[in-house]
């Protein structure tokens, strides 16, 4: 008898691992936003890098102006351009629209509607609009009312509008020195109907004045007040107490007696 053959072979089933595909690293949403904020303030610290480049000289130009330093002939010429280019890329940024609005006013006092009347409506139709931009960017300033109030001024607006542009200065800036004394270079050179329509505008600017001021601020405003601004002074002289008024006479300020 044959012998079985009981020797069978092993078979060995071939076992394949799959391995799954290599995933990339993960980030939480948090981390991603903060790249993203950290991304948007480069940029913006680059723009305004990029922006303070542009306008130095400008920047420059309007201290030396606010310092009375001694400037060239040409430079107001020649860096006034400047000021079409903030209003025409509607720049807002404060120290910007400040150094622009610095040099539009030098620009201003250089002109004489005599001399060149041409060259003066231009300098007034930029400065207006400036003006208008420069407020856009930030109504809350009385000293740009006051400024445009000046300009309109120039150009003879009606009473009314004259009246609320300087209203607008004395509710959002009546107390600041400068700005004061500018409206009084304008109370004093308006008419009594323009007066008449800002008048609790001007009662409001005089009784800050009569009873706050310092006494040199005092005798240079109302140095010689016109005699349209007469009857305003009179009025608020006679609603202040005796001693500051003594004190006010004392500095060789002579007040109106009712």
């Amino acid at each position: 008898m044959a012998r079985a053959n009981i020797t069978r072979p092993v078979i060995c089933p071939t076992i394949v691992k799959t391995e799954s595909p290599q995933k990339g690293p993960t980030y939480s949403p948090a981390l991603l936003g903060f790249a993203a904020i950290a991304a948007l303030l480069l940029a913006f610290s680059i723009w305004q890098q990029v922006t303070t480049a542009r306008f130095a000289t400008l920047m420059l130009l309007a201290k030396k102006i606010e310092r009375a330093e001694p400037i060239s002939a040409d430079a107001i010429p020649t860096y006034i351009k400047q000021t079409t280019g903030i209003v025409a890329a509607g720049y807002c940024r404060s120290d910007i629209v400040r150094a622009g609005l610095t040099v539009l006013l030098a620009d201003l006092d250089r002109q004489n509607s005599t001399d060149d009347y041409e060259a003066w409506a231009a300098a007034m139709a930029r400065s207006e609009d400036y003006l208008h931009h420069a407020l856009a960017c930030s109504p809350g300033d009385g000293n740009l009312w006051v400024r445009l109030a000046m300009v309109r001024f120039a150009i003879a607006a009606e009473p009314r509008e004259l009246a609320h542009l300087m209203t607008q200065s004395v509710n959002l800036a009546p107390a600041e020195p400068n700005i004061v004394a500018a409206r009084f270079v304008l109370w004093n050179k308006l008419n009594a109907a323009t007066l008449q329509e800002a008048s609790r505008a001007v009662d409001s600017d005089l009784r800050l004045l009569l009873t706050q001021a310092p006494m040199p601020m005092l005798k240079s405003t109302l140095a010689a007040p016109s005699e349209t601004l007469l009857p305003y002074l009179r009025s608020a002289a006679a609603l202040i107490g005796e001693p500051r008024r003594s004190r006010i006479e004392a500095a060789g300020i002579t007040l109106p007696r009712p």
